[in-house]
């Protein structure tokens, strides 16, 4: 039995609707628990593959959730950034993964208000699709508070890196003090 995009839908949105974000994202936890618990069980041959493929669909099943509830652009932005340290560690060749810049981020808050504005015109005579926009533009608002926090933190690692050559941190500083 083959579920349809546009089904997955409308039983995520009213799971969502039902039990709420938090509870959901408990309900991820729980079966991601149970997944390593049941991997456990598998190596030590007390459940057979069967259970271990069961609650690899549990835990596939809220991951769609959580993608369908605004996250699926970190998921994706995550798992590319993961993906290539392990081509990394495996001795691919190397993956470039391109850090957002300002354009990025600027065409991410257009994005955002495009959302808004979509989600508000759709109240009223299409409560799911308002719901729809208000959702995804609530995960591109993380994604771009992480795109933030990530530029923070590169541009802290280059003053780090700065200061630990012995260069003055600040610019206006006649003297280079090394620390």
């Amino acid at each position: 039995m083959e579920i349809s995009a546009e089904q997955k839908k409308v039983i995520y949105d009213d799971a969502l609707a039902k039990w709420g974000f938090d509870a959901q994202v408990l309900v991820a936890a729980e079966e991601c628990c149970e997944l390593a618990a049941a991997l456990n069980r598998f190596l030590n041959y007390k459940v057979s593959a069967g259970s271990v493929a069961a609650e690899a669909a549990d835990v596939e099943i809220m991951l769609e959730q959580l993608r369908h509830n605004g996250l699926g652009d970190m998921i994706d932005q995550e798992k590319a950034t993961r993906l290539a340290r392990l081509a990394r560690r495996v001795s691919v060749t190397e993956v470039k993964i391109t850090p957002p810049d300002a354009p990025q981020i600027a065409s991410r808050v257009a994005c955002i208000n495009d959302l808004l504005w979509s989600g508000s015109a759709a109240l009223g005579d299409n409560w799911r699709g308002a719901a729809t926009f208000f959702r995804d533009a609530a995960g591109q608002l993380m994604v771009l508070a992480q795109m933030c926090i990530r530029n923070a933190q590169r541009q802290e690692q280059r003053a780090d890196d700065v200061t630990d050559k012995g260069e003055a941190l600040c610019p206006w500083k006649s003297i280079n003090t090394p620390h």
